[in-house]
Formats: structure tokens, sequence, C-alpha cells
């Protein structure tokens, strides 16, 4: 009798030929490099390679197990639980020189680089058909029935008796060189323990990671552990896929809307969504009532993942209001902020939340068509500009061709858990109901010391802009900025400035620059309300030679700017009579002021850090009187 044993790696096929070593009637190959393989030894043991065939030093051609069944040999093929082999430690791994090499506890054996993990598919795919269907001349069994059974079903297989001493294997042949020539299977077994249950380890919260990295990588290992009997359904992912909220606003983008839904619940986790009806008068409020509630007529329960926050209108409360309620009502500790016109790429959940831990914000790269300028931190393609264009099926496949893994900076999509996001007391109604509040929030993450990561692995589409600035309803169109957010977007982009000092600043990757603030006041001379609207924002305080018209001037600024900011302009404005407060004190001539002049007010922040000192100090036309360099920007952390 010729028998041959294999198997995938880390699947047991060490401990089985070890094993059958206790049949005395077989001559098992341990060791040495025989010229003849079949003459002098019964029964061989090699673990199938990269491929999923059988081949190595001593059967150079390539085979599928069930070749050499169809010859006549007797195959025992012995297989594991994946998610078990695929977090199995490269711990006390391989001998060189003699020496044994230990590469550690953070290494995997299908490793270090995930395409190892393809191994394993390989070697399971090519007898997935077998494991089904059987062969006559194959025994299949699996690693975790070997360690509770034992041995019985080998022998009534081979029609042999094994001596009862193989419960001791682990003893016998502890610190012995086993099969050490290039090509086989193990090297040295300092390591082994007794036979017993050893299942189930890929629950442990320590390998979550590398199963997302898996599961993100490969759409191949849920599919094949039905296929070969471990599991019944894919229900088991939710013990890793942890549960995100996706909180999306939408306001008159049922179209959107829809393929949005439709891609979050394609993806592989148990996710909540929760859609916030912004006073959309397109049928939205209906279709969400139809995906919730059952329809008798069809036998439809609804979804009971979907949820919905209606504001009924007429006016619109803005993303800034709706984002926070969202999140507010979310039932997950991970929330996701979505939009409307965003559609999840497969791997989106499982790629974030790879590396989602408390103080992180992860977001998603970004595939867009051609509207915006092209930039380092998205990709420019064109999947179409409206959803009836969109090509689903080929968006399901796609992935990004780049060598980033992760960049850092942000951008929507993000993902957090919701106590981070709580925490600093969310988006800041100062810009409602949108535009610069991302900006805005950003800034306060980094200042938090949260990190802020853009996986390249998790992607959406983005169709751009149809919220307010593209959005037909709001009297836009795609590529035409709405009367709505062309407002919005001037009145905000002043309140940024009122509340950074600074223009939104992000490095190339979208990761913010915050520059410091001070307590700036600005003491200007010949200051008229033109002048005196261009300098507000740009300082904690603004004193100026306001009398007669001028101050007529001043009151009809603050009457008709103060509806447009939460900034209290009356405590700000002053006439130069008061005498300044303020820790930086600038004087200067408006009538003479230059364009460096005012780049250097823009700037005066980053100028205060590299250069300032207490005292006095003159940059061009601009007298600094310098008291104090507290530097206070986090106090913007908090809305």
């Amino acid at each position: 009798m010729k028998v041959l044993c294999s198997g995938a790696p880390r699947s047991g096929t060490s401990m089985l030929n070890l094993l059958m070593s206790y049949f005395k009637e077989l001559r098992v190959f341990m060791n040495g490099t025989p010229e003849t393989l079949w003459e002098n030894h019964d029964l061989f043991t090699t673990q199938q390679r990269p491929d999923g065939l059988v081949w190595n030093d001593f059967m150079p051609e390539k085979k599928h197990l069930t070749d050499f069944a169809d010859e006549g040999i007797k195959v025992i093929y012995i297989y594991r639980d994946g998610r078990d082999a695929l977090i199995s430690k490269r711990k006390n791994f391989g001998v060189t020189g003699g020496k044994t090499n230990v590469f550690g506890d953070k290494n995997y054996w299908y490793g270090p680089e995930l395409f190892h993990v393809e191994k394993w598919f390989r070697s399971i795919e090519v007898m997935s058909d077998v494991i089904r269907e059987g062969h006559p001349n194959i025994h299949v069994v699996k690693y975790e029935d070997l360690v509770e059974n034992h041995v019985e079903e080998i022998e009534n297989f081979l029609g042999l008796k094994i001596d009862k001493g193989y419960v001791n294997f682990h003893d016998d042949h502890k610190n012995k060189l086993n099969m050490s020539t290039e090509g086989a299977i193990g090297a040295e077994y300092a390591g082994l323990r007794p036979i017993e249950p050893n299942s189930g380890n890929w629950k442990k919260a320590k390998h979550k990671e590398r199963l997302l990295d898996i599961l993100t990588e490969y759409d191949d290992l849920e599919e094949l552990l039905i296929d070969v009997g471990y599991e019944k359904d894919k229900s088991w992912m939710d013990q890793i896929i942890d549960p995100i909220t996706f909180v999306i606003p939408s306001r008159n983008n049922l179209d959107l809307l829809q393929l949005a839904y439709k891609s979050i619940k394609d993806l592989r986790g148990n996710h909540q969504v929760l859609v916030l009806d912004d006073a959309s008068e397109d049928g939205t409020s209906e279709w969400l009532e139809s995906m919730i509630y059952s329809n008798a007529a069809k036998g439809d329960n609804g979804d009971n993942h979907l949820h919905v926050h209606t504001n009924p209108g007429p006016e619109r409360v803005g993303i800034v209001g709706m984002f926070d309620k969202g999140i507010e009502m979310a039932n997950t500790d991970i929330i996701m902020a979505f939009h409307a016109d965003m559609v999840a790429g497969k791997d989106l959940d499982t790629a974030i939340l790879k590396h989602l831990k408390p103080g992180k914000v992860v977001c998603a790269t970004r595939v867009e068509p051609s509207l915006h300028p092209p930039g380092p931190e998205k990709v420019i393609e064109d999947f179409g500009l409206m959803p009836d264009e969109f090509n689903y099926n080929k968006w399901k496949k796609y992935k990004i061709d780049t060598t980033n893994t992760v960049t850092h900076g942000v951008f929507a999509p993000w993902c957090m858990f919701k106590k981070d996001f709580l925490s600093i007391g969310g988006h800041d109604e100062l810009f409602a109901p949108q535009s610069r509040e991302d900006s805005d929030l950003f800034n306060r993450f980094l200042l938090n010391g949260y990190e802020l990561l853009q996986t390249w692995e998790g992607f959406v589409y983005h169709f751009t802009s149809r919220g307010s600035r593209f959005n037909k309803y709001s009297g836009g169109d795609v590529g035409k900025d709405s009367p709505e957010w062309q407002d919005t977007n001037a009145k905000n982009v002043r309140n940024f400035i009122r509340k950074w000092k600074t223009g939104v600043q992000h490095d190339p990757y979208m990761l913010p620059i915050v520059d410091p603030i001070y307590n700036v006041g600005f003491v200007v001379e010949n200051c008229d309300i033109n002048t005196l609207s261009i300098l507000e924002p740009w300082c904690n305080d603004i004193y100026g030679d306001w009398v007669g018209h001028k101050g007529f001037g001043v009151n009809k600024y603050i009457d008709q700017e103060q509806p447009r900011t939460t900034h209290n302009l009356s405590s700000k404005i002053h006439a130069d009579a008061i005498e300044p407060k303020n820790d930086v004190i600038i004087k200067f001539d408006a009538q003479k002021i230059t364009t460096e002049d005012f780049a250097c007010l823009q700037k005066i922040g980053a100028i205060l850090e590299d250069s300032g000192q207490i005292g006095e100090m003159k940059l061009g036309n601009l007298h600094l009187n310098i008291k104090k360099l507290e530097q206070i920007q986090h106090k913007n952390i908090h809305s």
C-alpha cells in the first residue's frame, strides 16, 4: 500500500505525518533525501504548494491529489477552518544553520505580505469538489475531527490498526528533526502539544484586524467556509465586522439616495442606515416609508436596519444640524458620515474598520468624475454623472490601482467612534446650514489629538456636490453652482476666517493645517466701511475712527452682517477711543496698507509663532505691540 498525506499549510499535515508513523505496517518517510521515494517508503507527507497542487523535489511534476488517487495511491487530505489557519502565528518556524528562526508573535504564518494568504485559498479551492463529493481513494478529514476522534476513521480507510502509543506522539518526537529536507514540511518539533481540541482561536479580539485584512483583500473566504462545511451562512462575520451606522442627510436626492442605500446594504457587515430627510419634495419620504414598513401585498417585512428622521419643512435644516441629529440618534458605537451622492465600494466597511480605533478618524478614498480639479488624495475616473448612467455591476468589481495603503488626511465619508465625535460637541452651528462645516470639524479633530487616516482599500464613488451646490431643486445643475450654495459659501468663508484667523488650509492629502491663533486687535486709521468688511473677520477686535457718517455705516454693517454669524459683532467692533486689551495690538493706516501688509495679517499667527517677541516690532506698514504670546486655538475644539 502506498499512502500520500497532504493538506494546506497550518492545517495539521505535520501532526498527521507523525501520527501515521504509528501504523507499524507502513514505512513512513520522516527525514533524509531519498532518490527513490516510493521504492523505499510506503507513506509520504507533503503540503500543498502555493497553487494548491502537490509537488516538491521528489515529485517534480505538479499534480492534483486526484491524479495520485487515480493511480491507486491512497490519499489522506487534511483541512482546517481557514480562519484558524490564517491567524496561525509564525513562531519558532524554520531551521537555518542548525539554529531556529524565531519570527515573533506578531507575524502570521501566511505572511508577512497579505498575498501569501492566497496559498490557503488555492489549496482549498482545488479540493473543494472532493470535499463535497468524495473519491473512493481519498479520505478527507477535518483537523478539528482528527483531534477529537483521533484516527479511527483513518484506520477504517487504510484497513490497518494504529499503535495506541500514538497518543504520546508529542513526547516521542519532541525536539526531533522531521522531514527537514527542502520542499518537505516542517523542520523541528520543539513546540509539539498533545492531541486536543484547538479551534476557534480566530474569535479572539487580537486577530480581528488580521481577519478584516483578509476579508478586504479576498472575497472567497465566506463562500469557501460554506462550501467545505464550516458555516451554513455568513452570519459569523458579525463577530468580525463591527456594525456601523451610516448617517446620511438627504434633500431632494432620491435617485442618488437609492443607489447609496443599495451599496451599503451590499456590504458584508450588519450595518444600520440612518437617513435624515431634510424637507425633500421628490418622493424621498414615500420611498423611505415603503422601505421601512411592510407591504402586505408583497409579503415584505421591511428593513429594520433602516431608520429615518424627517424635517417636514418647508425650510431646510442643512447638513450641520442633520448630521449631528443623526449621530446623536445612532445606536451603534461606530458612525460614518456618508453623503447621499456617494456609492460604497465593495470592501468599504472592512477596509475602514481594520484601521479604526478610539481616537482615530478613518475616511475612504473618493473616486470622482472630472467635475473638480484633480488631487493626490482622490482618483479621477468617470462612472457616470447621473445615477441612470452608473454601471453598478462594473463598480462592484472596481479596485483602485495604487501602491498606497493609507495616507494621512480626511474628507467625507469619514468614520469614527460616536463618543469621540460627541466629546468635541459635534459640528459648530456657526456654519449652518452647510459649507466649511467639515473643514472646521477636521481642524478640531486634529487639535484634539485624533489621528486622521485615509484608506485606499476602502473607497466610494462620489457624484459630487449634489446636496446644495449642484442640486437642481436649489437652482443648480451638474457643474453649475446654485444661488443657495453661493450665498452660504460666501457667508461661511467669512465665518471660518472669524474662527480660525486663516482660510481653509491642508496639505495635498487633505491633512488639516492649523495656524496658531493669538488674541489680536486691529487699531485702524482711515478705515471706511468697505475696509472694515474686509478686515473684521481677521481679528478678535477692531478699533477705528468711526465718527459721524462712519458711525452710521458701522451700525448698518453690523445690522446686515450679524444675521450671518454667531459672533457678536457689536462686542467686536469698537471706536478708537476704547483702550485695546488684546494680547497683540496691530496698528496701521488703512489707506497705506499694501498687498504684502494684508498677506501678513492673514498669516499673523504663523508669523508670531515663528518670530514674535514681547515688545514692539514692525512688519511693513504694520506696527505691532506684543504684550503676551499665548496661543488660543485649542479653545476652538469644542463647538
